[in-house]
C-alpha cells in the first residue's frame, strides 16, 4: 500500500514537472516578465505539496497558518505599504542585486562583484529572470515556512515530546520576528533556516551516528556561512565531535579514519575563503577591538561604545554582558520611540520567557542527559557569541538575534513540559 501511495506521489510529481517545464517554455517564448511570477506560484504550490505529506494534520495546519500570514504580508510589503525593517537594507540588497544584473553579461561578471553572496544571489536570479522583488520575498518566505518544520523535527529528535514539539513549531510559525524577516528582501530567514537543518541533522547524527546525516549537516552550515559567516564557528564544534564522539554507544573515543575524513573536510571549507568567511575578523584582540569600535554607534541605539576589550581577560570578561545586551536590548529604560516599544513587546518581552524556560530545561538534562547538555550548551554559545560581539546597537540585535532565537524557542518549549508530563530520555 504504501509502496504503491509512494509511486502514485511520484508520478503526479513528475506529471507537474513536466507541465510546468512546457508552460514555462511558453512564457520564455512569449513573455519572459511573466516567468518570475510563474516560479512563485510553483515554489508555493511544491511547498503545499511538500506539507501535505506532512503525516500529521497538527503540524500541517500549523505550517499552513505560517505560510498564510507570511504570504499575506509579504504581498501587503511588496504592493502596498514597506513593513518596519523591510526598509533600508533591504531595499539597498534588492537594489545593487538588479545593479549588478543590469551591468552584467555573464555569470562570472556577476561573481567578480566584491559585494555580499546575498547580493549576488538576487543579481543572479534577475539576470535570468527579471526583475520582481515578490520572487526574492517568496524564497524567504519557503525558507522562514521550512523552519517551522525543521525546529518542530529537531525538538522530537531532542526529547522525543510531542507536545513540546507541537508548542514550538505553533511558536515559530507566529513570532513576530522570524514572520517579518520571512516576507523582506534579506537573507536573515536563509540564514536561519540553514542553520537550525544543519543543528537538527547535527543532533540526529548525535543520536544515530549516521555518517550520511553528519555531511549534510556540514552542507547546510557551508550554505548559511554563504549568506553570513558569523555562524560557520559552529563547524569546529561539528568536527571535533565528528573526531573524538561516538554516538553509538556515547562514549569518548579518537578515530584515525575520522581524522582524514576531518580534514578534507576543513580543507574544503577553507578553500572557499572568502565565500563562508567574509565577515569574520583575525582572531586576535587587536583586531576583535577594531571590529567592535567600528561598529559601535553614538546614537540612541547604541550601546556598550565605550566598553572594548584590550586583552584576552577583557574578552573573557566583558563576554556575558555582551551576550545579555544582544539577547535582551533595548530595556525598558532605552524605550523612547514606538519602534522601540514595538521591539520590546514583541521581541524582548518573550526572550525572557524563552530564556527562562530554556534554563529550565538545560538544567534537567544537565542532570538526566549530560552528553546532550554540553553538545546543545556548546551550539548555543557558538551561534552567540559572533553577533554578541559584533553588534553595538539594539536595532542590529532585535535582527541578529533571529538567528539565533529559533533555538531558543525549541529548547524552551521542552522546558515548559519539564514538570508538566515526564520527558523521555533520548541516550
Amino acid at each position: 500500500m504504501k509502496t504503491n501511495l509512494l509511486k502514485y506521489r511520484i508520478d503526479n510529481i513528475a506529471m507537474i514537472s513536466v507541465l510546468s517545464a512546457c508552460i514555462l517554455g511558453f512564457l520564455v517564448a512569449t513573455n519572459i516578465e511573466l516567468i518570475s511570477y510563474f516560479l512563485i506560484i510553483m515554489m508555493s504550490f511544491f511547498l503545499l505539496l511538500f506539507v501535505s505529506q506532512i503525516n500529521n494534520p497538527y503540524l500541517i495546519i500549523v505550517v499552513g497558518a505560517g505560510f498564510i500570514i507570511r504570504l499575506f504580508l509579504s504581498l501587503i510589503n511588496a504592493y502596498y505599504w514597506i513593513l518596519p525593517s523591510g526598509r533600508n537594507d533591504a531595499v539597498n540588497f534588492e537594489a545593487t542585486g538588479w545593479l549588478i544584473a543590469t551591468t552584467s553579461t555573464t555569470l562570472a561578471e556577476i561573481f567578480s562583484y566584491p559585494v555580499e553572496f546575498y547580493r549576488k544571489f538576487i543579481a543572479v536570479i534577475y539576470f535570468f529572470f527579471g526583475r520582481n522583488p515578490l520572487l526574492i520575498q517568496h524564497i524567504s518566505l519557503v525558507a522562514g515556512v521550512l523552519l517551522i518544520y525543521v525546529v518542530y523535527k529537531m525538538v522530537f529528535e531532542i526529547s522525543n515530546h510531542q507536545n513540546a514539539s507541537r508548542l514550538a513549531a505553533i511558536i515559530v510559525a507566529f513570532h513576530p520576528g522570524l514572520v517579518q524577516f520571512s516576507v523582506f528582501t534579506r537573507r536573515e530567514s536563509l540564514i536561519y533556516f540553514l542553520t537550525a537543518l544543519s543543528v537538527y541533522l547535527f543532533i540526529k547524527w548525535f543520536n544515530n551516528g549516521s555518517g550520511k546525516t553528519f555531511f549534510l549537516s556540514i552542507i547546510s552550515l557551508i550554505g548559511a556561512s554563504v549568506f553570513h559567516s558569523g555562524v560557520i564557528f559552529l563547524g569546529v564544534v561539528y568536527i571535533l565531535y565528528y573526531v573524538f564522539f561516538i554516538p553509538k554507544n556515547g562514549k569518548w573515543n579518537i578515530s584515525f579514519t575520522k581524522i582524514i575524513i576531518s580534514s578534507i573536510i576543513l580543507m574544503t571549507v577553507i578553500s572557499l575563503g572568502e565565500l563562508v568567511f567574509r565577515k569574520i575578523p583575525e582572531l586576535s584582540v587587536t583586531e576583535i577591538e577594531e571590529t567592535v569600535s567600528r561598529k559601535s554607534i553614538d546614537g540612541r541605539t547604541g550601546y556598550l561604545q565605550n566598553l572594548q576589550p584590550d586583552s584576552v581577560v577583557d574578552l573573557i570578561i566583558q563576554t556575558p554582558v555582551r551576550i545579555t545586551y544582544f539577547l535582551l536590548t533595548p530595556f525598558p529604560w532605552q524605550l523612547k520611540s514606538i519602534n522601540d516599544l514595538y521591539g520590546f513587546i514583541l521581541d524582548v518581552l518573550p526572550m525572557y520567557v524563552f530564556l527562562f524556560f530554556s534554563f529550565k530545561y538545560l538544567k534537567y538534562i544537565r542532570i538526566n542527559n549530560c552528553k546532550l547538555y554540553i553538545a546543545i550548551s556548546i551550539i548555543l554559545l557558538v551561534i552567540i557569541l559572533p553577533f554578541a560581539w559584533g553588534t553595538s546597537n539594539y536595532g542590529t540585535a532585535l535582527r541578529h538575534r533571529q538567528k539565533v532565537v529559533w533555538l531558543f524557542i525549541s529548547l524552551a518549549s521542552i522546558g515548559y513540559y519539564v514538570n508538566k508530563k515526564k520527558l523521555k530520555r533520548k541516550d
